[in-house]
């Protein structure tokens, strides 16, 4: 990713105050992430998940202590199936839509509530045990969608109003009811939320490459996660308590390029991720899940890739010599994602897997 130059520090007073948020910026610095079991030296065992009749191409988008929820695709087809897995993704449920067509999963609590996306309606929905029930759209949205639900049910998103992307909050317990938490500097996409209330989120401008990552709260407001004498752009993507998951992009003052980089904050610091390092989720604990280049056979692909201890390990995959993707860590340590299970590259067939320490 590459982004224009700016100067962060007035971009990000211009860009909260553009929201009518807080603003509390955290500090900088650069520490080492802890991480945690299980441990450096387990060995990292793979299970292939459930695959319902008929899909074949799959991705991870989010998962509780006991589900996990994505997407599939028929063969050499298009048109998402939201699917969930449950029982540690020895059970697979392909998930209805209110329009009846394309839909994916984009998240799931401990109590196996999926927040969805209906891609022919363009709006969020709720799936629980069968039970479909429509999150209302924002007054004047074009398009709306959901990126995820914590334990309380509260559900952060965005909405196409107008040209511009607002951040919206649904409560899976009102579903009728949203709260539209302002444009930011044009785009206001809200990612992620913990059981702790924790939001992370992103602002720009319109049609602009640069941005400002933001924490905080629903009621609270949200505050750039970093603020900086040198020019960066900065992302957050995932937040789990101290730990928030996101990108640094630093203007180099010897060329006229930028230092991109996956970045880990443990409270108001952050490590910055290797080359190619691109962490997904984090736990409580630390442990990092995520994916690294790896060279297969006469390319270049992506490798699922847990870090942990100051140990980066690249996990197994159903084939050899084939890419695979993790995108999702419990807090007993399981890792959740898709590897290949075809060597054509053309179509890979990602299909839902588990990695497991023993």
């Amino acid at each position: 990713m590459r982004f224009a130059f700016q100067h962060s520090s007035a971009r990000v007073a211009s860009v909260v105050a553009a929201a009518g948020l807080i603003v509390a910026p955290a500090t900088a610095g650069s520490a080492s992430a802890a991480t945690a079991a299980p441990t450096a030296d387990c060995t990292w065992e793979l299970t292939r998940a459930a695959v319902p009749e008929g899909l074949a191409w799959f991705n991870v988008t989010g998962a509780s202590e006991q589900y996990f929820v994505g997407s599939g695709m028929p063969p050499y087809d298009y048109g998402d199936k939201a699917v969930l897995w449950s029982e540690r993704g020895s059970e697979a449920t392909v998930l209805d839509s209110p329009g009846k067509g394309a839909a994916q999963a984009a998240d799931v609590t401990d109590h196996g509530l999926v927040v969805a996306n209906d891609l022919v309606e363009q709006r969020p929905y709720l799936w629980s045990k069968g039970k479909i029930t429509r999150l209302t759209m924002p007054a004047g949205a074009s398009a709306a969608r959901a990126g995820a639900i914590n334990e309380a049910g509260t559900i952060v998103g965005e909405a196409q109003i107008d040209g511009k992307t607002h951040g919206i909050v649904w409560s899976a317990s009102k579903p009728r009811k949203y709260l539209d938490l302002g444009y930011g500097d044009g785009v206001l996409n809200l990612h992620d939320i913990d059981d702790a209330g924790t939001v992370v989120a992103s602002t720009s401008e319109v049609d602009s490459n640069y941005s400002v990552g933001l924490k905080g709260t629903v009621g609270g407001g949200l505050a750039p996660i970093l603020e900086s004498e040198n020019a960066k752009s900065t992302t957050a993507h995932a937040v789990n308590g101290r730990y928030i998951l996101g990108g640094v992009s630093s203007y180099r003052e010897d060329g006229d390029y930028w230092d991109d980089a996956s970045a880990v904050w443990d409270g108001d610091s952050y490590t910055a991720m290797g080359t190619n390092e691109s962490p997904n989720a984090i736990n409580s604990s630390g442990l990092l899940a995520g994916n690294s280049s790896v060279r297969v056979s006469s390319w270049t692909t992506s490798g699922a890739t847990v870090w942990q201890d100051g140990v980066k390990t690249l996990l197994p995959t159903l084939l050899p010599d084939t890419g695979s993707y993790a995108e999702e860590v419990t807090e007993d340590g399981v890792v959740i994602g898709t590897s290949w299970s075809s060597t054509d590259s053309e179509w890979p067939n990602p299909t839902p897997v588990t990695w497991t320490c023993s």
